[in-house]
């Protein structure tokens, strides 16, 4: 089993594409938001 991480920020359209994209794949993921995550 892969384990996927996904680094952005909420307003990043790259990041939300990934997200969607992960989602629609039915792939766990992990999101790590970097302007809160320190």
């Amino acid at each position: 089993m892969s384990h996927y991480m996904i680094f952005g920020k909420e307003d990043c359209p790259h990041t939300r594409k990934a997200r969607d994209d992960f989602k629609k794949m039915n792939r766990a993921f992990v999101y790590v938001n970097v302007d809160t995550n320190s």
